[in-house]
């Protein structure tokens, strides 16, 4: 059964910074985490930004899951990274970076360090392109 597509990104240039993060829509609920989704596009030198609400208040071990992926999914981007930052812009977590066969990816990213955070930012970048492979997009799936 082939995966549905991922809603598409919408804010193109406007999410290009941390104050511009498109706001990413509730896809569904499941076992206690509300479902974010998005498709994107990098084309050379861009990055994106996505803003995820966050439940309120934050309880003791609440965690954030992040997966993106474009190199195995066949896109020519290489070295897709991903680092989470509050809404004050100030980055929270280390920077992960995707292999050909792993994604970049937070397993149980703990929320503790967002605590009066109304969201988390989800920055995506990337920093190199495969030669002759057009494609440049991405998809990314968030938990929180």
């Amino acid at each position: 059964m082939e995966q549905p597509p991922n809603p598409l990104e919408t804010a193109e240039e406007a999410n290009d910074t941390w104050e511009g993060a498109e706001a990413l829509v509730l896809d569904e609920e499941a076992d206690g985490y509300a479902l974010h989704y998005v498709e994107g596009d990098l084309p050379e030198g861009d990055e994106d930004h996505f803003s995820i609400p966050l439940p309120s208040p934050l309880a003791d071990g609440d965690n954030i899951i992040a997966s993106c992926t474009a190199w195995a999914l066949g896109s020519g981007l290489r070295q897709l990274s991903i680092q989470l930052y509050n809404d004050s812009g100030d980055a929270v977590s280390s920077k992960r970076v995707e292999s050909m066969t792993d994604p970049a990816s937070f397993d149980q990213f703990p929320a503790g360090g967002l605590s009066g955070s109304a969201s988390v930012i989800l920055r995506v970048w990337s920093d190199s392109q495969a030669e002759g492979v057009t494609g440049a997009w991405y998809r990314c799936g968030l938990h929180v």
